[in-house]
């Protein structure tokens, strides 16, 4: 049963901050959820009550930017009904990353989190604090997690952002959303930093729609393009490692000809040589659909809804 809860003499009216009793357990402790609470709870209430109506987080991550996918992506916000209002770009830290995925990166296997963390900090990202137009009963935070869609492909729906974005497997899918106004909160921080939130928020309030579209054909220079397709970047590798590291090429030759067995991500990882940005990227497209995974399937069906919504 969802509750209100004490931080010092505030109150933290749950109820409409989220609908998952797992969720109100780990955020009454969680750091940044209630230094973020407290700023705001600061805020004149109608004003903070539209923030937390009316107002998204979401993040194009690394792989959107090698794809070339960023200004597809935001031409579909636009489409239905989200304007962006505040745009940061940022290199992802593992520290930042660690900190945003805490709870689904806390239960991957160790390959897999090395994996992930990999992948999320292959830089730039792109948060953004959008607008809903349109009306809604839902919060915002709900109906732009609907309209992100499922990581899962069996799930996915092809009007949804990650269904139209088309990511290669489910480790590779492009956008991230806080999915509810408790996240919206819990995230602010990490994204923005703990001395602007309260700035943020009161100048996203009064902003207008922001066009940055010259500035994102700017990264684009500046990154190399990727086909995302992990099996030709396999065969990239292996024509890289085989000029430095034999063993490791003959590894990764070996596992593309067998579809029962699994990259050894430490092995491949272990080169001492030194790859560009396009090697570095085309090691984790690769590693990300042929390292030994935990069926997200499988979390999501022991139980796990939290870790699910989360990613």
């Amino acid at each position: 049963m969802h509750t209100t809860s004490e931080t010092g003499r505030i109150t933290i009216p749950w109820p409409y901050l989220t609908r998952l009793p797992e969720k109100v357990a780990l955020y009454n402790s969680d750091v940044e959820f209630r230094y973020s609470f407290g700023l705001l709870y600061q805020m004149d209430p109608k004003a903070l009550n539209e923030f937390l109506s009316e107002y998204g987080i979401i993040v194009l991550k690394p792989e959107t930017f090698f794809a070339r996918r960023a200004l597809l992506a935001i031409s579909f916000l636009k489409q239905h009904g989200y304007d962006v209002r505040h745009v940061l770009y940022l290199e992802l830290s593992a520290n930042i990353a660690a900190n945003i995925w805490r709870y689904s990166l806390n239960i991957a296997t160790i390959d897999r989190l090395i994996l992930l963390l990999g992948v999320l900090t292959q830089r730039p990202a792109l948060a953004m604090i959008v607008r809903r137009k349109h009306k809604d009963e839902r919060p915002c935070t709900t109906s732009l997690s609907k309209l992100k869609g499922s990581s899962l492909i069996l799930d996915r729906d092809e009007n949804t952002l990650r269904g139209l974005l088309a990511g290669p497997n489910p480790y590779l899918n492009y956008v991230h959303t806080a999915d509810e106004p408790a996240d919206l909160i819990r995230e602010l921080p990490t994204w923005f930093g703990f001395d602007s939130v309260k700035s943020v928020v009161t100048n996203v309030l009064g902003n207008e729609s922001v066009s940055f579209d010259e500035e994102l054909r700017h990264i684009y220079s500046q990154i190399p393009e990727s086909d995302m397709n992990p099996a030709q970047a396999a065969r990239r590798m292996i024509d890289r490692f085989r000029e430095e590291d034999g063993d490791i090429a003959e590894h990764i030759d070996y596992i593309l000809k067998d579809d029962n067995e699994f990259m050894d991500i430490k092995l491949v990882l272990s080169h001492k040589f030194k790859v560009n940005y396009a090697d570095t990227f085309d090691l984790y497209l690769m590693l990300s659909e042929y390292i030994d995974h935990i069926d997200p399937t499988r979390i999501r069906s022991a139980g796990n809804k939290l870790s699910h919504m989360l990613w």
